[in-house]
């Protein structure tokens, strides 16, 4: 899966192979900085290190694997939904969305995102 992110300025999008943050010492705004071929790019700043951590977990949530599962129709709610409780415990990293049509279970992202980073 590819991960682009269009720059702060909007004038650039990066292929991300690592995101990382860098704090300014005489101000505390944290930059955050896109590697690719062993390179960083300024990619935007912000005010605090916590909006910075933010963004890197708004991110990280639309990188996460998504699966939707269809599930036969003739199965009642409450099995469904032990199903969904399974299924979160054995891939608790990945999220799904569960589905009353027939079983089946697939995964619904693409193999390209791209994150737009927000102004502040």
């Amino acid at each position: 899966m590819d991960l682009w992110i269009r720059t702060q300025s909007k004038e650039q999008l990066l292929l991300a192979q690592e995101i990382k943050l860098q704090i300014n010492t005489y101000d505390g705004e944290c930059q955050i900085l896109i590697a690719n071929k062993h390179t960083y790019h300024y990619a935007g700043k912000y005010k605090t290190k916590e909006r910075a951590l933010e963004i890197l977990d708004e991110i990280q949530n639309m990188i996460k694997q998504r699966y939707i599962c269809n599930v036969n129709c003739l199965l009642r709610k409450s099995d469904i939904d032990r199903k969904h409780d399974e299924l979160l415990k054995q891939y608790p990293q990945n999220e799904f969305i569960m589905s009353d049509e027939t079983f089946t279970i697939k995964p619904i992202n693409s193999n390209v995102i791209v994150y737009e980073l927000p102004k502040e």
